[in-house]
């Protein structure tokens, strides 16, 4: 059976270390290496789709990450452009470390495979029109057995392969605590720090399991798909596991997503402070 640790990282990244034997499909990369980017590959969303959203229930911001018998549940969100709302299909793969889809459904959910996504809602009132849809998940119809990474798919109902969209989200067991740290890096060329992030753990079968039977991937504030990836753990602190990036593999500095425009500032009355 294939097993997935995922580990919700606070402050910026995501990490999650997998057992080497859910990998056995995909090419490894080279020994010793660290910073390799894997990525889901995903179906392209039909034209007609827009505004797709994928969040634990509650928190839109948040990533699509639930652990295992905590009752969380996720939300999919779309719309789908035209006046003509219908019900959908919606399917579940779980995939290796690779993001090789691996396993028969009855390996890793306990019902079914598919569902009906019957939650829609035709746009009024609006210049364009749409069809809203929500999907919320696991529920009585769908749940998983195995922690890993998953993607889920939408469909025209009862047509697996005529497909509107696809999103990946992943199931955690929550089995170990980690130790995480950021550290500035400086590389040769580069006009200010890098983040090299590392994190260490400890197995908690560490007695049965192999240093190399896992792989840690960090994400830059939470964003999917790209993660950057280690595969070989320094073995430091035995018995914990410490995996990081080299610095030439960290995360460089990059533009901001917002800015704040404070040239024309025209504050009424006293101007207290300008921070």
């Amino acid at each position: 059976m294939s097993r997935l640790l995922l580990i919700l990282l606070p402050v910026v990244l995501l990490g999650c270390a997998a057992t080497e034997e859910t990998a056995r499909d995909a090419p490894e990369p080279a020994p010793g290496a660290r910073g390799f980017e894997r990525q889901p590959v995903l179906a392209t969303a039909d034209s007609s789709v827009r505004t797709v959203q994928l969040y634990r229930a509650g928190d839109e911001a948040s990533l699509p990450l639930i652990a295992m018998g905590s009752g969380q549940t996720l939300e999919l969100e779309f719309d789908l452009m035209g006046n003509r709302p219908r019900p959908l299909s919606v399917y579940f793969y779980h995939a290796d470390r690779a993001w090789n889809r691996d396993l028969v459904p009855a390996e890793y959910l306990t019902s079914f495979h598919r569902d009906d996504l019957m939650d829609y809602q035709s746009s009024r009132a609006t210049h364009v029109d749409y069809v809203h849809y929500r999907y919320s998940f696991p529920n009585t119809g769908i749940d998983v057995r195995l922690s890993g990474n998953y993607i889920v798919r939408v469909t025209e109902q009862g047509m697996e392969e005529d497909v509107l969209l696809e999103r990946a989200f992943f199931v955690s067991e929550q089995a170990a605590p980690i130790d995480f740290v950021l550290d500035n890096v400086r590389n040769i060329g580069d006009p200010y720090p890098a983040i090299q992030p590392s994190v260490r753990f400890t197995p908690p079968n560490a007695g049965a399991s192999s240093a190399f039977d896992y792989t840690v991937c960090f994400l830059r504030n939470g964003r999917l798909p790209t993660e950057r990836c280690a595969d070989d753990p320094a073995l430091d602190y035995q018995p914990a596991l410490r995996y990081y990036l080299e610095p030439e593999d960290s995360f460089v500095a990059e533009a901001a997503d917002y800015f704040v425009d404070v040239s024309n500032l025209r504050p009424g009355g006293r101007l207290e402070r300008v921070d």
